[in-house]
């Protein structure tokens, strides 16, 4: 499971799905990305999901998390990419802006864990890659 289906995010899932794995990548506001991985998933013969949520929001966490356990029954690797990915300068950020960033790159990676780790461990055990954006 990807957080996030854009420019990396679709690099790793075509690493990913080359391999043989099933893929599910999350967006939230666009599902151009995130269709275009499942397709490209589909056409090498292996199964793809894209999920609408905002890891900014616990409910929208869960419910992805659901969606994954209910199509696949597992999760073996949760690649945390969620993030603002707007350059603020530093001088010029609001708390606002701080706390938008912090609420999808930091508490949404939480969010995310804290949620699929329950269903790693039922499946005997999986990998956590947290990314961190460098804006």
């Amino acid at each position: 499971m990807l957080t996030g289906a854009r420019r990396m995010g679709a690099a790793i899932a075509d690493r990913l799905t080359a391999q043989g794995a099933s893929v599910v990548v999350t967006y939230r506001g666009s599902s151009v990305e995130a269709d275009a991985v499942v397709a490209a998933a589909r056409a090498r013969g292996v199964d793809g999901l894209a999920l609408q949520g905002d890891v900014a929001d616990a409910a929208s966490v869960a419910q992805m998390v659901e969606a994954v356990d209910a199509r696949f029954g597992r999760l073996d690797v949760l690649v945390n990419m969620a993030s603002v990915y707007e350059a603020v300068p530093f001088d010029s950020m609001t708390e606002a802006d701080w706390h938008r960033s912090l609420s999808v790159d930091l508490h949404g990676t939480f969010r995310m864990c804290h949620a699929a780790v329950p269903l790693m461990r039922r499946g005997g055990g999986g990998r956590i890659i947290n990314f961190s954006d460098w804006v």
